[in-house]
């Protein structure tokens, strides 16, 4: 089920948004997947510092945003489709 306020848009907006919503999640995975990495490396390399273990639960606490972020995505796509087969 599409929002209404995804219905409200034009075609031209809604593809603008998809191609932001596009970039900003192929950003957030390179960055979480960085901030990650650089925790474990913390971990491992310099041993059990507070630090790390809290650059680690921040990394994997931000990756429950990406789901919302697909799902968003999806459903603009939806939209753009539904407007493309009622022409």
């Amino acid at each position: 089920m599409t929002p209404e306020y995804l219905k409200r848009k034009t075609t031209a907006e809604l593809k603008k948004e998809y191609k932001s919503t596009k970039v900003v999640l192929k950003g957030l995975i390179l960055f979480l997947i960085v901030l990650i990495s650089y925790a474990i490396y913390g971990l491992l390399k310099k041993g059990d510092n507070v630090v790390f273990f809290s650059i680690l639960f921040v990394g994997i606490f931000c990756l429950s945003t990406l789901p919302y972020q697909i799902k968003f995505m999806k459903k603009i796509k939806e939209e753009i489709k539904k407007r493309h087969s009622l022409k």
